[in-house]
């Protein structure tokens, strides 16, 4: 708004950036702004019926390895049974491992970047499951990169559909 004070305002997010955009697009409204676009491109819906009180470490680094590969359009085997017995720096190594056999990455990326890279997803993880989306008043326009992202869900909207 330091740039742009009036609407109407076009805002858009890609994965956790769309919650953000959500959120930003709800309270612009409420200040009484026009948003003439809100693009979410492969962003679900955050459901409130499915937030574990803790993250599981091994479910953390299988989720991040399914969104590194989704970003570079590579498959990273991540079993999570082989995960679990493992302390936490175990699995640090090994999805590091993996994500270097698909080499995405460049070569400098390494223990420390990867576990800076889990607590940010941990820390957007924990914001979804615990913000509480309000039904927007304007329309949504959703994008996605490719039909997997609907197999998930089964649904076009992502979970939008109800707010």
């Amino acid at each position: 708004q330091n740039i742009q004070p009036q609407g109407p305002y076009q805002i858009g997010g890609w994965s956790f950036g769309g919650i953000i955009a959500f959120e930003m697009a709800q309270q612009l409204y409420q200040q009484g702004h026009k948003v003439a676009l809100l693009a979410l491109i492969d962003c679900y819906a955050p459901t409130i019926n499915n937030a574990p009180k803790k993250i599981d470490e091994a479910l953390l680094i299988a989720s991040v390895a399914k969104d590194l590969g989704g970003v570079f359009g590579k498959d990273i085997p991540v079993l999570i049974d082989e995960l679990q017995p493992l302390i936490f720096a175990d699995k640090v190594h090994y999805i590091l491992n993996q994500v270097e056999k698909v080499n995405i990455l460049p070569p400098e990326f390494g223990l420390q970047q990867m576990r800076q890279l889990l607590q940010v997803f941990q820390a957007n993880l924990m914001a979804t499951y615990e913000y509480i989306p309000k039904p927007y008043p304007g329309q949504i326009t959703i994008f996605c990169s490719s039909e997997k992202i609907l197999e998930v869900t089964k649904e076009p909207e992502l979970g939008w559909g109800r707010l």
